[in-house]
């Protein structure tokens, strides 16, 4: 007699034999218990998470011969023929080989009739995201007001490929992926149901390969009990899966702290010698940074009791910046090793990054270089203006004009101004209100018997009125200490307004900041490790 499959052969029979679907059960539960029935069930959820297998124990809640309850007898004769997938009122279909609309109609043209032996008649529906269009056409009218002996359960890995007129008339149940450890402890206890001896870390290697599916780890489990002749140790399951010894990582890990090249390829060409699987390792040495990074984050935290003493070991060998650094490299690296001529070659190369690019130690973090780098290259700036020749000096104080745009701060006499002083004394006035968008937008026209005449341009007097130049009038009348007019008058001119000045001032020193960004070495460092570039538009410049 041929041996069952474990996933076969330790399928839940029943809701309390479910694992990591309790939301699901208890629903299901409930509505059984006090008789509340829809008439249409619709479970999603990714493979192996027990999508058809509770389909099938409510079609056994609902047609034991006991009564309606979530808690079957298992006995009678109903429970054991569906049981044992020979249930003539249980019919399943496999929509993914019966997607047309001919074997949807052949399917519902019996649904009028009375079930032969249970109570309802169910149809189970697998993979329903297949139906064509048509076949869901042709299954939307008895869907939605079936004969009340008939129950439809259906089953899908992508609901969100289904019809919303067949999701509306649905309860839908979503299926969560099973977590690691209870993979992992109903994997134990059918190995102690199976009298089959198993190591520990085995276990959680096999549950952590099947990726929330117990169906997926109990496929791997019975692989594992083959090649390890009715036992499941480490070691077999470690060929099985391609894995790699942690030893081999942490090493590794180690070598990239010491910034040891020698000892990092020794240790990998130790590895290699196992057939790795080089996704994994990656996978593996992602988890430690992790792990590291969690512990110098969070110090006291309780998750430490969970972590290797290797890593422990070496988590005060790197730095927080080594870390965040080390992560990111080691996650592209993943993303980019299947573009290696040979898996090998592209993990050394991930590997020999980490090397290269480990931050230099420095007191300085990288936004405090950045400013410093700045305010040398500021300070330069100011320097050059401060130490004048002697012989500028001379000049400065024989010509006055040249002298006074030098020196935004010194004030104006009515005698020097004239409309390239203009821009200076605007600056002075320093307008807040609607006038100030005026002032900005005006330039000097001439300036005749105390009279100023200004020209503003048509497409900035839209706030223009009589009000601003007597406002006008009066502010420089102050500021000149002396009876001034303004006369204020709407014409095209192609002068330089105190705004356009000001933009393009910004302008200068937005593009000599940039400059001093990608210049700076660090921006360079960071730049060529992971091909990037500054974003001109977030450069802004510090307020003063």
């Amino acid at each position: 007699m041929s041996q069952t499959v474990l996933a076969r052969k330790w399928r839940p029979k029943a809701f309390s034999e479910l694992v990591g679907q309790e939301h699901v059960s208890r629903a299901l539960s409930n509505a059984l218990d006090s008789n509340r029935l829809h008439h249409a069930y619709l479970f999603s959820g990714t493979r192996g998470v027990g999508k058809t297998t509770i389909a099938r124990i409510l079609a056994k809640c609902l047609n034991c011969e006991v009564g309606i309850s979530s808690t079957p007898c298992g006995e009678c004769i109903s429970c054991i023929e569906i049981s044992n997938d020979k249930f003539i009122d249980l019919i399943e279909v496999d929509a993914a080989s019966r997607t047309g609309v001919d074997d949807m109609r052949d399917l519902l043209s019996n649904a009028q009739y009375l079930p032969a032996r249970g109570r309802f008649k169910v149809y189970l529906i697998d993979e329903i995201h297949m139906l064509s269009k048509s076949s869901f056409a042709a299954l939307l009218k008895t869907l939605e007001e079936p004969p009340e002996h008939v129950k439809f359960l259906f089953a899908t890995t992508d609901d969100k490929k289904l019809p919303v007129t067949i999701l509306s008339r649905c309860l839908h149940f979503s299926l969560r992926s099973i977590s690691t450890p209870k993979i992992k402890m109903h994997l134990e206890q059918i190995l102690q149901k199976e009298t089959i001896s198993f190591c520990e870390q085995a276990i959680f290697a096999i549950a952590k390969a099947a990726d929330g599916s117990i169906r997926d780890g109990l496929s791997l489990l019975d692989q594992a009990i083959g090649i390890g002749d009715s036992v499941v140790d480490e070691n077999s399951v470690q060929i099985m899966l391609g894995s790699v010894d942690k030893y081999y990582l942490v090493d590794i890990c180690r070598h990239i702290a010491m910034n040891n090249p020698q000892g990092l390829f020794e240790c990998i060409n130790a590895m290699s010698e196992t057939s790795p699987d080089y996704y994994d390792a990656l996978d593996q040495i992602i988890a430690i940074f992790y792990d590291i990074a969690v512990m110098q984050a969070i110090p006291e935290s309780s998750r430490h009791s969970s972590i290797d003493e290797d890593i422990s070991s070496i988590a005060e060998r790197f730095s927080k910046e080594d870390i965040q650094l080390f992560y990111q490299i080691c996650l592209l690296g993943k993303r980019d090793l299947h573009l290696s001529s040979d898996e090998r070659i592209g993990f050394e190369m991930i590997m020999l990054r980490c090397l290269s690019f480990k931050p230099a130690e420095s007191p300085y973090t990288l936004s405090e270089k950045i400013n410093r780098n700045l305010d040398k290259n500021n300070e330069r700036i100011v320097a050059s203006h401060e130490k004048l020749p002697e012989h500028q000096e001379k000049v400065d104080e024989l010509d006055p004009d040249l002298q006074l745009t030098k020196s935004t701060k010194s004030k104006l006499s009515f005698d020097q101004f004239n409309p390239e002083t203009w821009i200076d004394l605007s600056r002075q006035l320093n307008l807040k209100t609607s006038l100030g968008e005026i002032v900005n937008n005006c330039v000097v026209e001439k300036i005749f018997d105390n009279c100023i005449y200004f020209n503003i341009s048509e497409e900035s007097n839209s706030l223009l009125n009589d009000n601003h130049e007597r406002e006008l009038t009066k502010i420089l009348s102050d500021y000149f200490k002396m009876d001034v007019s303004v006369k204020i008058s709407s014409k095209a001119h192609s002068s330089e307004t105190p705004k356009l000045a000001s933009d393009r001032e910004h302008q200068m020193q937005v593009e000599e900041a940039l400059e001093n960004l990608n210049s700076d070495p660090s921006i360079k460092k960071f730049k060529d490790i992971f091909d990037g570039s500054v974003d001109i538009k977030s450069v802004q410049l510090e307020s003063k």
